[in-house]
């Protein structure tokens, strides 16, 4: 297995289906504008953030997307997005993915990387706590 930078003709399937697995999984019951799902563009390599695909044998089996954003001054980057397709999962292709995106954030001078998982996705959060994340706050939302 290879990191390598996204490539738009090879990864835009398998973004497409990570979204979409993720939207199900945060909004139960809601279906997916397929639409949208498409028009996501990950961001390219460059100061703001970079998406990594992870391939093996020439096929794109996970993806990372990590962006740099600020808080008071304060240089932090963002995991926005990670997916595994489910037969590469626990074969560490997630770890992997993950160490490219803290060494992405390391280099662009961010001092923490975060991210966002569903308080359900007990399996997601075990993998995070492995890699020494900590929760440090909690995120409500009211649907209207």
């Amino acid at each position: 297995m290879e990191i390598v930078l996204y490539e738009a003709k090879r990864d835009r399937d398998l973004i497409a289906a990570g979204n979409t697995e993720a939207f199900s999984e945060s909004f139960p019951g809601l279906s997916v504008n397929q639409e949208s799902v498409a028009a996501w563009v990950p961001p390219l390599s460059g100061e703001d953030g970079a998406t990594f695909t992870a391939v093996t044998d020439g096929v794109p089996v996970g993806f990372v997307t990590v962006t740099r954003m600020w808080f008071l001054h304060v240089p932090q980057a963002s995991v926005d997005a990670i997916y595994v397709s489910p037969d590469h999962r626990r074969k560490g292709v997630a770890t992997a993915l993950m160490r490219v995106a803290t060494d992405w954030a390391k280099v662009h001078g961010a001092l923490c990387l975060r991210l966002d998982v569903s308080i359900e996705n007990e399996s997601a959060r075990a993998f995070y706590e492995q890699l020494r994340f900590v929760i440090t706050r909690l995120e409500m939302e009211q649907w209207l």
